[in-house]
């Protein structure tokens, strides 16, 4: 009986034990388990808030980058745009020649109004950043919708007015054939390097040199502009392709105008954005 009930009693022991023993073995793997979660999730934000202050570093830089683009853009449009109203007057000049079929300037002058008064110049727009953005998927790193959009303004507006420059391209050439009618290749090289100064110096027309060849000096006297006035009236298109270079020349001004004013409003969001953020 003594030894039934010991051996009962050690039976009931164990199960104590052992049910203890598990017990103390889940608390364990409980705690354990927290342990690992709460390390995961603090690895998991710290990855997280690090890629988060990584983003935003890279969202300054490509705004920083962006307003340098676009201001050296908007020098470029100045400079231009002072040239085209210069190179407007030119053309009209030549217009007014062909209602009064005389000269009323100085020879020199009528001969630089027919040389350029056809000349164009475009800006070289810088898009290496816009570019990156785009081609990249960055563009989600500019959190402000409404700088998006802005930015998206001033570039859209810049691929509105290029169309213009490939319709006065032909205009352009057919004048270019007309000047050399009319005038002497003496007095174009003389006329180029007069145009190469003017332009020199203007962003992103940098000094070219000069044609070692040719005088550098326009002489034309009376008798050589009016010489010069006779083909040009004796040309049947080149009182329309003058006319439509004035034009062209007045539309660019216009275009340029609100490239700079896109890139102003485009530029002042963006630093804005740069102090908020």
């Amino acid at each position: 009986m003594h030894s039934l009930g010991r051996e009962r009693n050690n039976k009931k022991n164990y199960q104590i034990m052992k049910w203890r023993f598990l017990r103390l073995d889940w608390k364990y793997a409980s705690g354990e388990l927290v342990i690992v979660t709460a390390g995961v999730l603090i690895a998991l934000a710290a990855t997280s808030w690090v890629e988060s202050q990584r983003e935003k570093e890279l969202e300054r830089s490509y705004i920083q980058r962006l307003i340098q683009d676009i201001e050296t853009d908007i020098a470029s449009v100045i400079s231009l745009r002072n040239l085209s109203e210069l190179r407007a007057e030119y053309a009209q000049i030549v217009i007014d020649s062909f209602e009064s079929e005389s000269i009323e300037i100085s020879p020199k002058r009528f001969a630089e109004a027919i040389e350029f008064g056809s000349y164009f110049s475009y800006p070289s727009y810088v898009t290496t950043t816009i570019d990156d953005l785009m081609s990249t998927g960055n563009l989600r790193l500019i959190r402000n919708e409404n700088i998006k959009e802005i930015v998206a303004n001033y570039y859209a507006e810049i691929e509105w007015t290029s169309q213009f420059r490939d319709l006065i391209i032909p205009v352009q050439a057919s004048v270019g054939l007309i000047k050399a009618e009319v005038l002497d290749l003496s007095d174009r090289l003389a006329l180029f390097h007069i145009g190469n100064s003017l332009q020199c110096g203007a962003p992103g027309y940098p000094c070219r040199g000069e044609i070692p060849w040719g005088s550098k000096e326009l002489t034309i006297s009376e008798t050589d502009a009016e010489i010069v006035l006779d083909r040009l009236l004796a040309n049947p298109e080149a009182k329309t392709l003058y006319s439509q270079m004035a034009r062209s020349h007045g539309q660019h001004y216009f275009n340029l105008t609100s490239i700079e004013q896109h890139g102003n409003d485009a530029i002042a969001a963006l630093r804005d954005y740069l102090d908020e953020i």
